[in-house]
C-alpha cells in the first residue's frame, strides 16, 4: 500500500511539473488571451489539483473510520469530542439571528435570511470555541 501511495504521489508531481513548465513556456499574456492555451495548460493542471484534493479528503475519512473500527476503546473519546462539537454548533445555530439589514440587502447577489443565520452561527461557534479554549 505504501508503494502505491509513493508511485501515485510521483505521478502527480511529474504531471504538475509538466503543466507548470508548459505554463512558464507559454507566458502569462498568452495564457490570459488564448482560450485554447488555457484549455491545454491550465485546465489539466486544475484537474490534477481537484483529483489530488478529493483523493486526500477521501483517504482521510476512510482511514479515520478504519482507525475507529480497529480501536474501539479510542473511538469513545473521539465520538464524545464530535458530539460536544455538534452540541456547540446546535447552540450557536439556536442563538444566531437570521435578520437581514438594509446594508446586507445591498450586497451584490443579496443576502438571504438563511445566509445571515449561517454566518451568525459560524461567528457564534467561533466565539464559543475560543472562549472554551
Amino acid at each position: 500500500m505504501e508503494k502505491v501511495g509513493k508511485i501515485l504521489s510521483y505521478v502527480f508531481m511529474v504531471g504538475a511539473a509538466i503543466f507548470f513548465v508548459m505554463a512558464l513556456v507559454n507566458g502569462d499574456e498568452t495564457i490570459e488571451n488564448d482560450a485554447s492555451v488555457q484549455a491545454a495548460v491550465i485546465d489539466p493542471f486544475m484537474y490534477i489539483a481537484y483529483f489530488a484534493a478529493g483523493l486526500a479528503s477521501l483517504l482521510t475519512v476512510v482511514f479515520a473510520v478504519y482507525f475507529l473500527i480497529t480501536h474501539p476503546e479510542k473511538a469513545k473519546n473521539s465520538l464524545i469530542g464530535i458530539g460536544a462539537l455538534v452540541v456547540v454548533f446546535g447552540i450557536a445555530y439556536l442563538l444566531a439571528s437570521g435578520n437581514v439589514t438594509e446594508a446586507m440587502g445591498r450586497v451584490e447577489g443579496g443576502v438571504t435570511e438563511t445566509t445571515s443565520k449561517r454566518v451568525g452561527m459560524g461567528l457564534i461557534t467561533f466565539y464559543l470555541l475560543a472562549g472554551i479554549a
